[in-house]
């Protein structure tokens, strides 16, 4: 088959997919929204009630899935780092909870009403934090280290502090792609966790001075909190170079190491990926939400 044959394939495969998707969310919303007006009617038998909001609960687990959310859940908990059309879909399938259970109720309208009240401020704070991220374009900003990674020379990394270092790469992932989270300042030996493909990463960031090497201790520290923060890689990233000892045991912790050479081709990898985007994608991967 050819390739124009193929994408003829994935597009109709996906429009019937969508199609399928909507036509079980409608059905699904119809006998929720069902289910809500006989609660409503029965109020005072309180047994009967308790049997259809279980019921009414199971099918909000059913639109949930249905509209694909629990993908997008088990990538990451956290809504901030979903892609824009899950946002999306989530805002919707809030929108039909919302109309379910206040359904199910007296004045069940106000609920309705407090439901878009929050997704005016929601879309107000959206707009003014977009506004702010806006701000790197400004050309009094646009060699602020932090406000941009391309044609970033490793010498300007060479005079970040720790926490800097961390944010820097926290962009850099970020545009490449992943979900991403800085730690609390506790952080338990990682700084920056990573997820895509559903791999977590956790990143271990050693920022320092000419001279220094990176022992032992980063790859203990970095072992420690992989525990605690659940992820499947873990990784040292440095812009300087480690020690014969650490990479001894990094080996045997099964824990790659990044050092200076490997943190430029990281950057010369998101160059490459960037040079493929469109300047609009470009411009919108480099603005998405900070962690």
């Amino acid at each position: 088959m050819s390739k124009k044959h193929r994408a003829k394939a994935t597009k109709s495969t996906n429009k019937s997919n969508a199609s399928s998707m909507t036509l079980q969310t409608m059905v699904l919303f119809f006998i929720g929204m069902t289910v809500a007006d006989e609660i409503y009617e029965i109020q005072e038998d309180v047994q009967s009630s308790f049997l259809l909001l279980g019921i009414l609960f199971f099918i909000n687990v059913g639109l949930f899935r249905t509209m694909g959310l629990h993908l997008a859940f088990n990538r990451s908990h956290r809504v901030q780092y979903w892609k824009l059309n899950q946002k999306t879909i989530f805002g919707l399938y809030l929108f039909l909870t919302v109309s379910m259970i206040g359904a199910t109720f007296p004045y069940g309208e106000l609920l309705i009403l407090l439901f878009f009240l929050v997704l005016i401020y929601l879309g107000i704070n959206f707009v003014w934090q977009s506004f702010k991220k806006l701000s790197f374009v400004l050309p009094h900003q646009r060699n602020t280290k932090l406000n941009t990674i391309h044609n970033l020379a490793i010498e300007e990394i060479d005079q970040m502090e720790g926490k800097e270092f961390e944010v820097f790469l926290s962009k850099l992932y970020d545009a490449m792609g992943y979900y991403v989270e800085l730690t609390p300042h506790n952080d338990y030996g990682i700084d920056v966790l990573t997820i895509k493909d559903k791999i977590k990463t956790g990143i271990q960031a050693k920022c320092y001075g000419e001279g220094r090497t990176i022992g032992v201790e980063a790859v203990n520290e970095v072992c420690g909190g992989a525990g605690y923060w659940k992820v499947q890689k873990k990784m040292v990233i440095t812009n300087r170079y480690f020690s014969k000892e650490a990479l001894i045991s990094a080996k045997s912790n099964n824990i790659e190491m990044i050092d200076r050479d490997g943190l430029q081709l990281l950057i010369k990898e998101y160059e490459a990926m960037k040079e493929k985007r469109t300047p609009f994608h470009f411009f919108t991967m480099l603005n998405k939400s900070k962690v």
